[in-house]
């Protein structure tokens, strides 16, 4: 990693599944962090937003993505490229080494990369709320007595 101000500075890479359940909230974290590292989000320096083909043939934009061929086509075609883009990402010299790989829990890619280039990984699982909620009612008394440790 590269020093700065004595410290060393992250560069982490997120990679979401393309759904806006799951690229919104992956969004909001690395805001999050990017805030925590202390540089100001005037442009969003520090970002870099990068593209890898999903494997599936142009469709129209404003249809609805066929979720199943999605997840199949992202499950058979992402790896190569994402672990092409770690390595454009290595070599580029205005930026520090990657630090980290935060993926969607739902894209398998993201791990089996983070494996095979030896880069620690995290897997971020977005939830919406209808589906949180009524799990920690059903759950609420092993929460209140401490059987189960929960945090926000």
């Amino acid at each position: 990693m590269v020093p700065v101000g004595g410290r060393t500075q992250p560069h982490e890479v997120c990679v979401p599944y393309p759904s806006q359940g799951h690229w919104q909230p992956l969004l909001a974290l690395a805001l999050d962090l990017a805030l925590m590292g202390g540089d100001a989000l005037m442009g969003l320096p520090g970002f870099r937003f990068e593209a890898i083909p999903d494997g599936l043939p142009q469709s129209d934009t404003d249809a609805t993505q066929d979720v199943p061929a999605l997840s199949d086509s992202i499950r058979k075609n992402c790896l190569g490229p994402f672990k092409e883009l770690l390595v454009k990402l290595g070599e580029l010299s205005e930026m520090p080494p990657v630090t980290c790989i935060i993926s969607d829990g739902v894209t398998g890619f993201g791990s089996r990369a983070a494996v095979e280039v030896s880069i620690p990984e995290v897997q971020f699982w977005s939830i919406g709320y209808f589906t949180f909620f009524p799990k920690c009612l059903a759950y609420a008394p092993l929460f209140f007595t401490s059987i189960i440790l929960f945090w926000f």
